[in-house]
């Protein structure tokens, strides 16, 4: 695949993972009665829309992601004209609110689970407890080369003398160390069983063997459990690594020593320069990469929108619970945003300079290729 090729298909992934987790807000909304407004695809000028049902669909120039309008997500917004302010977010329920506010995260993490059963049921993850054959040669004492033909490239190594092989070591242990001993070896090529009887080999010299892992499918049934479980420990490994990940990226900064193969550059946050560059590599190494780098976007998405800062997910989820708490049964409590003018400037103003600070690393310094 071309690099035009793959880059569109990396924004339009992209632009899909944010497109869901809209679709989840725009669902919860329609479910909780409330006013949609808008909900396009992309953003910047309308090139087409289209009005049903008191909501405007359409598409924007720059197709990436989408968004969603629900009215009265401030207690000081000022409605359009003919909206009902029964029908509005902010006088919906708490309920309602943690609902409407927590679908798009749920759909990224519903979304990440889908993503890993494809994987492990009709994708197929590599194992390394499949063994396959890459190269397999001779070298005798003159240090010259002799091609065995024994094995073909990406034979699955199934058994040795009766065997089972189940890992990288066992092969080495039962023919490179023993190639003598011309043991019979059973292997799989191309969905067929062919045994091969004891095999001969120089007598002088030394073999050389190139492994590699072979890919398993799961049941789609025993699939489920294992693509939870991978979303699970991906979004542990994710929290996990918060706080190494902003250290490394302040010493990545600060440091004129940091190369970009350091350990330091490589455990840092990286913008969508980076993210488009790593997806790239991918793609051009196993397409099953790129579908795991796309796992680990949603969980990412999912986990930065939950936390409580301006504008995200979090935020509303936040000031939804506050006021809940300060509300009693007469009267409903709303918070002043005005007041919080001035922590907003604060956050909007370190997120300019830490994603300009991140997108200059990742132009300056720029990761090593993980995947080679």
């Amino acid at each position: 695949m071309s690099n035009i090729l793959s880059v569109l298909l990396i924004i339009f992934s992209l632009s899909m993972i944010i497109f869901i987790h809209e679709a989840g807000h725009y669902i919860a909304a329609k479910k909780s009665g409330l006013i949609v407004t808008d909900a396009f695809i992309g953003f910047g000028p309308t090139l087409w829309s289209f009005t049903k049902n008191e909501t405007r669909y359409g598409i924007k120039l720059f197709l990436l992601g989408g968004f969603v309008r629900i009215p009265g997500m401030s207690s000081e917004e000022k409605l359009p004209e003919g909206i009902e302010e029964e029908r509005t977010y902010r006088n919906t329920t708490y309920k309602n609110k943690v609902l409407v506010v927590s679908a798009g995260v749920i759909c990224n993490f519903v979304l990440s689970v889908i993503l890993a059963w494809l994987a492990f049921s009709v994708i197929g993850v590599v194992s390394p407890s499949i063994v396959t054959v890459q190269n397999l040669h001779w070298v005798d004492n003159s240090g010259k080369e002799i091609s065995l033909n024994y094995f073909h490239k990406n034979d699955t190594v199934l058994n040795i003398a009766g065997n089972l092989i189940h890992s990288q070591n066992e092969f080495m242990t039962d023919i490179v160390q023993k190639p003598h001993s011309n043991l019979p070896v059973t292997i799989k090529r191309e969905n067929k069983i062919i045994k091969l009887n004891r095999l001969p080999f120089p007598n002088q010299g030394k073999l050389h063997a190139v492994l590699g892992e072979g890919v398993i499918r799961y049941n789609p049934i025993v699939a489920f459990p294992h693509a939870v479980w991978l979303v699970y420990y991906m979004g542990e490994q994710t929290i996990t690594h918060l706080s190494s990940g902003a250290s490394n990226t302040w010493h990545a900064l600060v440091s004129p020593q940091v190369h970009s193969n350091s350990s330091i550059n490589t455990g840092r946050f990286v913008s969508i320069i980076g993210i488009v560059r790593l997806s790239n590599q991918a793609i051009h190494t196993s397409f099953i990469l790129f579908l795991f780098i796309l796992i680990l976007l949603n969980i990412m998405l999912a986990i930065l929108n939950i936390m409580p800062f301006p504008f995200l997910d979090g935020w509303y989820l936040a000031i939804a619970t506050y006021e809940r708490l300060r509300s009693s049964k007469e009267t409903n409590y709303h918070i002043k945003i005005q007041k919080l003018y001035p922590f907003i400037a604060v956050f909007v103003t370190l997120l300019i300079i830490t994603v300009s600070a991140i997108a200059y690393l990742d132009v300056t310094k720029p990761l090593i290729n993980p995947f080679k």
